[in-house]
């Protein structure tokens, strides 16, 4: 049985991060359940977009978890036009270095509407944090790999007759400026 390729980097962008997402919601909510971590990581996307009061509500948990849905897919948009240009070889490596950054990102942004909307206290304890950044690693690595997997290799640089091309070009370009330098 041959498996369906995504040609379009939206769709398997968006594809992709949503899988990647169901893991770290899924280890997240346990370390969330267990006291391990001060907020989930759907309480924490709730918080950008619902009042403080109402997170916890049942509504707030679905906005919370539809938010963090969105922004996976946006992530994992992100990630696969990292991977267009560097290629798809070592994919969820790349996946773990990409996710802590874009924490990094998602956090400074959660603080920033927190302030907007006069909360005193946006910041978490240290071993949240560093909770939160395997969580976002584990997002990373698990999107692209399924990225690699689903995407049509075209999409990749390591596949990509054109990036290829642009690479012999470029090559023929120095040696003839060396060949005029003579």
């Amino acid at each position: 049985m041959k498996m369906l390729k995504i040609g379009d980097k939206l769709v398997l962008g968006a594809v992709s991060g949503l899988i990647g997402n169901i893991p770290k919601v899924i280890i997240c909510d346990y370390f969330a359940k267990k006291g391990w971590v001060e907020i989930s990581c759907p309480e924490r996307s709730a918080k950008l977009i619902v009042r403080p009061k109402e997170v916890n509500t049942s509504k707030g948990r679905l906005v919370g978890y539809i938010t963090d849905s969105v922004m996976s897919s946006l992530l994992g948009i992100a990630f696969i036009y990292g991977l267009s240009i560097s290629g798809k070889k070592n994919a969820m490596v790349k996946g773990v270095f990409a996710g802590v950054p874009s924490y990094i990102f998602l956090s400074a942004l959660t603080a920033l509407v927190g302030r907007f909307e006069g909360e005193k206290e946006t910041r978490l304890s240290p071993g949240t944090v560093l909770n939160k950044f395997i969580f976002a690693s584990i997002h990373g690595a698990v999107t692209c790999y399924v990225a690699s997997k689903l995407g049509k290799p075209e999409l990749f640089a390591d596949n990509n007759s054109v990036l290829l091309n642009e690479t012999k070009t470029s090559n023929k370009i120095k040696n003839f400026g060396a060949y005029l330098s003579k």
